[in-house]
């Protein structure tokens, strides 16, 4: 939080190094690019791979830039409620991997960029992880419960969970700092689901999450 001059290389305040200036100006715009052994890069890479896969077995690729098509989402995973009242609990959490487009995951990866870091620096890695799956499985819950009737998937549940965490830590503070994060998450939030009525999400599972 302390002003540096702009050819700092390690803050003045407490000796933790600055980066280069580009990256600097994107974290004051809320983006943090994840170190190469994070977790936030290990799940963000997990997602990428889940896509690949799908592109992998689509027949004839997507549809278009938004979408798979809906059996193959259920094929490999996908979030259906009668599904998983039958037993198939395993989609609850495996639904929080999957994409429907291209639109689709580079908006989570872009959220998980923002937002992973700030919770992994925080509480550490395998805390992140375990707050991510917690609330991606809960998100999913609880849109079953909401009357979920096509087939979820996406990791915006698990993304808008690590979003109460940062939050939730932010108000607990209750420093400047601490504030700011909080006011900064509640916008993310904001943002999402207003993004969701514009393109027909899940939103059951963003506000459970």
């Amino acid at each position: 939080g302390a002003v540096q001059d702009r050819d700092a290389r390690v803050c003045s305040r407490c000796g933790e190094r600055l980066g280069r200036r580009g990256f600097q100006v994107l974290q004051r715009l809320g983006v943090f690019a994840p170190q190469w052994a994070s977790m936030s890069s290990l799940l963000g890479l997990a997602l990428v791979l889940a896509f690949a896969r799908l592109l992998a077995v689509a027949p004839g690729g997507m549809r278009d830039l938004f979408g798979f098509d809906i059996g193959l989402l259920f094929q490999y995973g996908g979030h259906f409620p009668p599904a998983v009242v039958d037993g198939q609990y395993w989609r609850l959490l495996t639904a929080c991997f999957l994409h429907g487009g291209l639109l689709h995951i580079g908006f989570n990866l872009f959220g998980l960029t923002v937002v992973g870091p700030q919770v992994e620096a925080l509480y550490g890695r395998l805390t992140m992880l375990f707050f991510f799956v917690l609330t991606g499985v809960l998100a999913n819950v609880g849109s079953g419960l909401a009357g979920l009737s096509p087939v979820g998937i996406g990791a915006s549940g698990g993304l808008m969970g690590l979003v109460g965490v940062a939050a939730g830590w932010g108000q607990r503070q209750g420093t400047t700092l601490g504030r700011q994060l909080r006011n900064d998450m509640l916008k993310w939030a904001a943002y999402t689901v207003v993004f969701g009525l514009f393109i027909h999400a899940d939103n059951w599972a963003h506000v459970f999450g």
